[in-house]
């Protein structure tokens, strides 16, 4: 019974991600409502309410899943690419992240775009510090520099990064904004790239 329970709040918690996913494509985050959401993922309220304590922890779910998925490791190819094979490592790490954002670009550019921008900004920027922490810590004990102000610092990169392909209209490939960024960073924790 226990395990019908888990797969049923599983496909909730995914069909109101998915009607979130959607209503972000054709609406700013500020004009969403939860009853939209579980309107399109016709789900209950107290269906929403069991997994979401607000559209904000929605958000930062969705952020949250962006980085548990790229730092995870795969069994299978994506669409767009395969990491299956890949260990996890700066350039792999990052190079994913970006093909996950390129293949979600409506979203990411409503997101940055929009009135939610601040509010999207600052859970991407906690999910990407526990992702570039756990990715370097190694290199963020050696370094001279505080481990916050150090973090801080690869993430507001990142972030300007994101803006600038963006702007470019994510013309150039994945891997090429990885190798750009971890040449930004390389000086400070990679040495060796």
């Amino acid at each position: 019974m226990a395990k019908r329970e888990d797969r049923r709040q599983r496909r909730s918690r995914q069909a109101i991600m998915s009607a979130f996913r959607t209503l972000l494509t054709q609406k700013t985050y500020s004009a969403i409502t939860v009853q939209n959401i579980i309107d399109l993922a016709d789900v209950g309220r107290s269906t929403f309410y069991a997994h979401f304590e607000t559209k904000d922890t929605l958000l930062a779910a969705l952020c949250g899943d962006i980085s548990d998925h790229v730092t995870a490791r795969h069994q299978h190819a994506e669409s767009s690419h395969d990491f299956s094979d890949a260990r996890p490592n700066p350039q792999t790490v990052i190079t994913h992240i970006c093909y996950h954002l390129r293949d979600d670009h409506r979203n990411l550019v409503m997101m940055l775009k929009g009135s939610s921008r601040a509010l999207f900004l600052h859970y991407f920027k906690n999910s990407l510090t526990e992702t570039f922490k756990a990715l370097w810590r190694g290199e963020i004990a050696k370094a001279a520099l505080p481990e916050d102000f150090l973090l801080n610092h690869i993430t507001v990169a990142f972030v300007g990064a994101l803006d600038w392909w963006i702007s470019q209209d994510m013309q150039a490939e994945p891997e090429t904004i990885a190798a750009y960024f971890l040449k930004t960073v390389g000086p400070v924790l990679c040495p060796t790239l």
